[in-house]
């Protein structure tokens, strides 16, 4: 599993964004030692794109993927505020986190990876689409609203 989990991390690292040859994917967990077989990551912020981890979690479950995406911020129990996780990020930013199981093949693997490349070429010819279908009410969307 840490194998597989090593080959996913290698190439979403090697995702690069076309103009300005910076990494697509910052990862976020501790590497390929002393870890579990999970992958942590979230899109370069200093790329500043108009889609986020909770919209390519939509576009990778189009292609049968849970790729689980996480918002950064919490209500503060009290007065209801929403507040970031952490001192080094905006509480707007997302994340997302692969585990890897015993019965994800490198085949797998590979095909997870070309999903990635999907969503995010889908992402990109969306021009903020899903940006905005965050904002309406989930209720309606179900798959009505597929852009890709």
């Amino acid at each position: 599993m840490m194998t597989t989990a090593a080959f996913i991390r290698r190439g979403l690292a090697s995702f690069k964004d076309e103009e300005s040859g910076k990494p697509t994917f910052r990862i976020l967990d501790h590497g390929d030692s002393g870890c579990l077989p999970v992958v942590a990551a979230m899109l370069n912020p200093e790329l500043e794109w108009s889609y986020d981890c909770i919209d390519m979690q939509h576009v990778l479950a189009m292609s049968h993927w849970y790729v689980s995406g996480y918002g950064l911020s919490f209500k503060h129990p009290v007065t209801g505020e929403e507040l970031p996780l952490f001192t080094d990020l905006p509480g707007s930013s997302t994340m997302f986190r692969i585990v890897v199981k015993a019965n994800l093949t490198a085949d797998l693997a590979n095909d997870l990876l070309n999903a990635f490349r999907d969503a995010l070429a889908c992402l990109d010819r969306s021009d903020g689409a899903f940006t905005s279908m965050r904002h309406t009410n989930k209720a309606h969307q179900h798959h009505a609203n597929h852009v890709c």
